[in-house]
């Protein structure tokens, strides 16, 4: 399973997205995680599907000729997808950190939610678009050392 795992982390990674949804609903801001994974090949979504429940679908996306296969997961169900990948995650580690940071909070709070857990999920929210910026590092290419 090790192997399964390290491989749908790779794919999370490289063809994945890590998120949280924001809508608003009964007069108020609602944040819910979730993972995608969108690819032409289809076999990647049915092993995602087979090992983590979820969803996928074929999708045709304006402007290319092939029909992507989209696969998602919402809410609490990133839980069991998130938390056995997190060791293989490289570049998407921290957003499954928040990401999962949130998983584990819905659904054990009254209704209505209180206003600071509204604001503690709307920071968890701004952390995760902060962190799905690109981290190119700090590197120099071979061609340009010495050129202006």
């Amino acid at each position: 399973m090790k192997t399964v795992y390290a491989y749908l982390a790779g794919l999370i990674d490289g063809e994945g997205c890590i998120s949280i949804r924001k809508t608003f609903q009964y007069g108020k801001d609602q944040f819910k995680p979730m993972v995608e994974v969108g690819m032409t090949d289809i076999e990647p979504m049915q092993l995602l599907q087979k090992t983590f429940g979820g969803s996928y679908w074929p999708e045709l996306i304006r402007g290319r000729n092939l029909p992507v296969t989209k696969w998602r997961v919402t809410g609490t169900h990133v839980i069991p997808v998130l938390k056995p990948l997190l060791k293989y995650l490289l570049a998407k580690k921290r957003q499954a950190e928040i990401a999962l940071a949130l998983a584990y909070r819905i659904h054990h709070w009254p209704k209505p939610m209180p206003k600071a857990e509204t604001e503690f999920r709307r920071t968890l929210f701004h952390d995760l678009l902060e962190a799905r910026k690109p981290n190119i590092g700090n590197w120099s290419s071979p061609l340009t050392k010495g050129n202006p």
